[in-house]
Order: C-alpha cells, then sequence, then structure tokens
C-alpha cells in the first residue's frame, strides 16, 4: 500500500534531522587542525614550479591565517628546490616545532620485498636540516610486493616502528619539544580499505598501542585518485576512528586529503570531518597534481558558514581568501579561475537580485565588494546600482533607462548579438544604446578600450 503525504514527510522530517545531528552539528563544533601542504601540494604537477621565492612567499601567506603545522618539504636523492628552503629556515633559524617533512618508510622494493635496512634518503635530509616531524609513506596494497610470503603486514609494522625510534633518537628537536610530532599517510587508502583492509587495521591498533613515548601524533589519509563517494570516504573514516578511540588513541590526530577528479572533493572531505576526522592536510588553494584537490581554504569557509566559531578563533579565517588568490599566482603564474568558490574574482558576484546572498554573506565576511552580475536575469535595481558604483550617481541612471537597457539585452540575443554588459565599457555602451546620453567618465573609458583593442 502507498505510503501516505504525512507518512513521507515524517520519514524525510526524520532523515534530515539524523543529517542535522550528526553532520551539522558536528562541523558546527569541531575543532579543526590544518597540516598545511602549500609548499608541497600546490608545485604538483604544475607547469611552473615553485623558486625559492614562490616558496618564502607561500610561507608568509599561510602564517598570516594562523596555520601553525606546515608540512616544508619532500626530499629526493635530486638536489630540489625544497632542500634550499629548508636551508634557509635553517640559515634564519626558524623554530622547526610546527614543520614537516614526508619520507618513504623504504626507499627500495626489491625482490617483492622492502629495504628494511638502508635509511630513506628523506630520513638523512630530514636530519640534515633539523626536521624531527615527520609525515611516513606507507602502501599497503602494492603489488610489487610479494605480501605474505617475502613481507608481512607484521614487518611493516616492525619497519615503522624502527624509522619512528630512528627520528627519535637521530634529530634534534627544539627546546620543549618533547618528542617529534610524527605522522603516518595511508598513501593507496582506498585501494587498501577495499582489497586489504586487514593490513589497515593491524597496522593502525600496533600505532595505537605504541608506547606513549613514541606514539604518533596522528594519522592521515588520502584517497589518491579522488575517484570515491563522499559516502565511500566518510564510511572508511568512521572505521579508523573507532579503532583509534578503542585502542587508547583518541588524542591521535585523524587528517583527510581529498583529491578533485570528478569534482566531489569538497563535499567528500566534509563527510570525513563529520565521520570523525580532525582537519585536513591540504594547500591553501585547489592546485595540486594534475587532478587538483579540495583546498583548506574552501572546506574551511563552509564550517565558517556552518556557524562554526572555534576556526574563527584559531585560524585568521579573514585572509584566507587572500592568501588561495595569492598562492594560485605564485603557482600557477594566473589569477584563480574568476568562479572559483570563494576566492575566484567573481565568487561574490550577485546574480539574482530577488534571492539575495543566502544565509552567508561572503563578500561582507571578507569586506570586498559583492558586485550585481549584468544579465538578462538582472533586476531594474541592479543595472542603477551597478551603474552607480563604477560611474557615480547620475540622474539618468533611473528606472526609465535601466528598464530600456533590459529591453535593449533581450533584443541582442533574439537578433543573434552576443555581448557583455559586466565591464565599464560593456554596460557604457548599453546605456549608450539605450538612449542614455554617455557621461565624460563613460566616454573616457569607451575611447580608452576602443584604442587597447587590437587592430582586426
Amino acid at each position: 500500500m502507498a505510503s501516505s503525504i504525512a507518512e513521507e514527510l515524517a520519514i524525510a522530517k526524520a532523515e534530515i534531522e539524523k543529517v542535522r545531528i550528526e553532520k551539522r552539528e558536528r562541523l558546527k563544533n569541531m575543532e579543526f587542525f590544518v597540516l598545511d601542504n602549500s609548499i608541497r601540494e600546490s608545485t604538483v604537477g604544475q607547469l611552473r614550479s615553485h623558486t625559492l621565492e614562490a616558496k618564502l612567499e607561500i610561507f608568509k601567506h599561510v602564517q598570516k591565517t594562523g596555520v601553525k603545522h606546515i608540512v616544508v618539504a619532500s626530499f629526493s636523492h635530486m638536489t630540489r628546490v625544497d632542500d634550499d628552503f629548508c636551508q634557509w629556515i635553517v640559515d634564519n633559524n626558524v623554530d622547526r616545532s610546527g614543520l614537516f617533512s614526508f619520507s618513504e618508510v623504504s626507499d627500495r622494493i626489491a625482490d617483492g620485498t622492502y629495504d628494511t635496512e638502508t635509511v630513506p634518503v628523506s630520513m638523512l635530509k630530514n636530519k640534515q636540516y633539523g626536521l624531527y616531524n615527520t609525515v611516513f609513506e606507507v602502501d599497503l596494497a602494492s603489488n610489487d610486493v610479494e605480501w605474505g610470503v617475502k613481507f608481512t603486514i607484521k614487518d611493516m609494522c616492525q619497519l615503522v616502528s624502527k624509522w619512528i625510534h630512528w627520528v627519535h633518537d637521530n634529530i634534534e628537536r627544539d627546546a620543549g619539544d618533547d618528542k617529534p610530532k610524527n605522522f603516518l599517510n595511508f598513501r593507496d587508502f582506498p585501494q587498501a580499505m577495499m582489497e586489504h583492509p586487514e593490513r589497515v587495521l593491524e597496522l593502525l591498533i600496533f600505532l595505537a598501542k605504541m608506547p606513549q613515548k613514541y606514539r604518533m601524533f596522528g594519522i592521515v589519509y588520502e584517497d589518491a585518485f579522488g575517484e570515491y563517494l563522499p559516502e565511500e570516504m566518510a564510511a572508511w573514516t568512521a572505521v579508523i576512528r573507532r579503532i583509534m578511540n578503542a585502542n587508547g588513541w583518541s588524542s591521535g590526530k585523524l587528517l583527510v586529503h581529498i583529491h578533485q577528479k570528478w569534482d566531489l572533493q569538497t563535499a567528500s572531505q566534509l563527510d570525513c570531518l563529520s565521520a570523525g576526522a580532525d582537519g585536513v592536510w591540504a594547500s591553501m588553494c585547489e592546485e595540486g597534481g594534475a587532478m587538483g584537490h579540495a583546498s583548506s581554504c574552501v572546506t574551511m569557509m563552509n564550517l565558517v558558514r556552518m556557524g562554526n566559531e572555534k576556526i574563527i578563533k584559531d585560524y585568521n579565517c579573514k585572509y584566507l581568501r587572500t592568501a588561495a588568490m595569492e598562492i594560485t599566482r605564485l603557482t600557477t603564474g594566473k589569477d584563480p579561475h574568476p568562479k572559483q568558490p570563494i576566492y575566484g574574482s567573481r565568487a561574490a558576484d550577485l546574480v539574482f537580485g530577488f534571492l539575495g546572498i543566502g544565509d552567508f554573506d561572503v563578500a561582507d565576511f571578507f569586506g570586498v565588494e559583492a558586485p550585481n552580475r549584468i544579465t538578462t536575469l538582472a533586476t531594474v535595481d541592479m543595472l542603477k546600482d551597478r551603474l552607480e558604483n563604477l560611474f557615480g550617481e547620475h540622474k539618468q541612471f533611473n528606472d526609465k533607462i535601466c528598464g530600456r537597457m533590459k529591453e535593449v539585452m533581450l533584443e541582442d540575443l533574439r537578433s543573434g548579438r552576443k555581448e557583455e554588459y559586466m565591464s565599464e565599457a560593456g554596460i557604457a555602451l548599453l546605456f549608450d544604446r539605450s538612449g542614455g546620453k554617455l557621461t565624460e567618465r563613460m566616454s573616457k573609458v569607451i575611447v580608452s578600450t576602443e584604442n587597447a583593442a587590437p587592430a582586426s
């Protein structure tokens, strides 16, 4: 028998309330942790990689946001700009307590097993530059390893433990830091959880039960290809968080990194946060790798719009937009895409005058202008406001002329004429064609635009 409208409404109401309690309340009240990866993530796969000067500028912008935990390097046998940047850290006696560097747990797989004897080159360089907070990279689904035959998950546990002890014993720490803030990254997390979840969980339990002196600061994980649904990532996150808590490691940080590819990145990141992750490891901007990733800027602003007051207290959220814009420019040599959420130039545009800005005013939060986007959907008031903002108040900027401007826009489209009316020159020409008399300022704008146009 078909359910009644009342029954369907009751079911929908219960589902929405469940989401509110389990997700929105969690996101609204959580203490958010950022491990910033702008210096490393945003340069991966870029046609214009970071120079030393670019890394220094990125470092400054990240610090201005109030983020205190920053990845500064990923080393290799070759000399990268990371080496130069870390030498700058040494030369300028920069506090290393919040600086992190990646390291493989083994630089070589041979004959079906990991090399467990040679100290990875990244760890040796970490020692050279005094970077004691290490993010260990682990793959648990590699087909190059003969798992269970030549190398077991117990062997992996012992290998990770060996290098944790090595870091403790061999890299001098800043005064006041009693132990390194080490993380372990499950680099092939989704594949391992689908194909060999027992390996993930056994290593996780081993780490959770390590003596307090050597216990890691937390776990980081990622979806390597951005191919998984938010619900899948959230379910796996909940499993990891439960095991950490059940084994006495509730204090361990759990940080997620979501790649873009199929454009589910921010939704997936928020779902993971609502399922038990404590924060993210990411760049401020979405640049990074060929596919990009969920930026910390957009994720953090989602928490702000949901009413999370702790994140506003802990970070300089007012600077997030500027930081993301500048890091994009430093990385790509270009401005962010105009419609990039939060930090694109058009991110604060008003399109529908009758709908306004919703519950959260992005432009007001960042103290920037929210221009009315001039399209055929713009109201008469939006046209008047745009004219006054660009050219000042004038008696010609009235309902009659602006109403005619709307008509001309529609006439253009019906006749096959495709124009833009948002720029100073564009709206001035529209005003002129709609019966308005150009002001001196309008005439200058049109002339300068025509002079700048290339010859046909």
